[in-house]
């Protein structure tokens, strides 16, 4: 059986590139701006112009998946999926001013397993006290303090129009707060009107509290010992044409999200 804490997925610098223009050329040339910085804060971003308000994401535009492992049964991969409730962010004299992301741990699902089968058990249990003890944490949220130009060379070169950064923020499972970093790449559509940011991150489950089966707690787990690291992966998208629909969306109704600016 496996855990895996999910959780997800940060669109702010792509929500601020699309909500702000009106012409394919301008969204290229944010992009490239953009770029040009060693470290891009969304604190101030002199480039665009951003109406204040509150701006939701549609959650249906993030996908978020978990891989997790057996550290014997190197075979053992099990895998789902998890889902966003709700993100947002508030912009204020072209900051960003607020952010906040909310998980639903209870969306949290089983889609393949070591077993071969199981589904349904995997993600009772996930939801139980051994792992998510979703009853008592229904959210887990993410905020993010700052981005900052990815220059490492271990992580895989970006594709064509496309570029590296490091989302740095705060992580809260089971009412436990840590810091992450996740890489991600943003890349912007041939024509310009759209962007995915995709990203991924290996996370240490027992830094929040979550520690069924993990051999830095538990002795005589024999080939049950669950490997304390797992996968968060997501894919993000936004296209222009939504940023004035659904997807995107500015409210005068005050943020509910963290205060905390973001840095540069």
């Amino acid at each position: 059986m496996n855990k895996i804490i999910s959780i997800f997925a940060v669109l702010i610098i792509a929500v601020l590139i699309l909500v702000s223009v009106n012409k394919k050329s301008d969204v290229k040339k944010v992009v490239e701006n953009t770029v040009a910085t060693s470290t891009v804060g969304i604190i101030k971003i002199s480039d665009l112009k951003i109406a204040d308000g509150v701006y939701t994401i549609n959650p249906s535009d993030i996908k978020l998946t978990w891989t997790g492992r057996k550290v014997i049964l190197k075979k053992w991969i099990d895998s789902g999926v998890v889902s966003i409730k709700e993100a947002s962010f508030e912009i204020k004299d072209n900051s960003a001013i607020s952010n906040k992301f909310v998980i639903d741990m209870a969306s949290i699902t089983g889609k393949s397993t070591g077993a071969g089968g199981g589904q349904d058990k995997l993600t009772t249990h996930l939801k139980s006290a051994d792992f998510f003890d979703v009853a008592q944490f229904p959210t887990s949220t993410f905020v993010a303090k700052e981005l900052v130009a990815d220059t490492s060379t271990s992580t895989p070169e970006a594709p064509a129009n496309s570029k590296k950064y490091i989302i740095n923020g705060d992580m809260t499972i089971k009412g436990v707060t840590k810091p992450i970093s996740i890489p991600t790449v943003f890349t912007a559509s041939t024509d310009g009107l759209n962007v995915t940011a995709v990203g991924s991150v290996d996370l240490d489950r027992t830094l929040w509290n979550v520690r069924y089966g993990s051999g830095k707690f538990f002795d005589n787990l024999g080939d049950n010992v669950i490997d304390d690291m797992f996968n968060i992966s997501f894919e993000a998208k936004l296209s222009l044409k939504s940023a004035s629909s659904t997807p995107v969306t500015a409210s005068t109704t005050p943020a509910t999200a963290s205060t905390t600016p973001i840095k540069k």
